[in-house]
């Protein structure tokens, strides 16, 4: 006879007719992780916009001109400005969320040809914001605030 009796082994054993509550809990653990866990890319692709601030030699290079004609060939709606501190501003929306991510990647990495772009600041605007620049309906080069 083993040393080890057969009631420590009913321990292991699956309840008749039915699952473990032990298998249920990390059944339902997996599935809480999967359904609710947050992830920046689809949250930000899922945002109907976004705000941008671009530091670095981005006045005086026509940094704002590249800017609206790469969102206007994307189909995006806003606006660009200077400021005052030497940054570019600005909000963008509409199209869609491939052409949007396309717009952050030429605001960070391309700019125009005679820009150097230090840093990059992004914020998803919320539905509102974004549902007035598309009524404007077009992307603009606004005065330096």
């Amino acid at each position: 006879m083993s040393k080890y009796s057969s009631k420590s082994h009913d321990f292991f054993k699956l309840p008749r007719g039915g699952v473990s509550a032990l298998a249920l809990f990390f059944v339902a653990l997996i599935a809480s992780h999967l359904l609710f866990r947050g992830s920046p890319q689809t949250s930000d692709a899922a945002a109907p916009g976004f705000s941008f601030e671009v530091t670095g030699k981005v006045q005086g290079v026509s940094f704002r001109r590249h800017t609206n004609g790469r969102a206007e060939e994307l189909g995006l709606v806003g606006w660009v400005r200077n400021e005052s501190s030497g940054s570019v501003v600005g909000e963008v929306a509409g199209g869609d969320a491939a052409g949007r991510e396309r717009m952050k990647t030429f605001l960070r990495e391309t700019g125009s040809p005679r820009s150097r772009i230090d840093s990059v600041a992004f914020e998803n605007l919320d539905a509102g914001r974004a549902e007035g620049l598309l009524t404007a309906g077009t992307f603009r080069i606004l005065k330096t605030n």
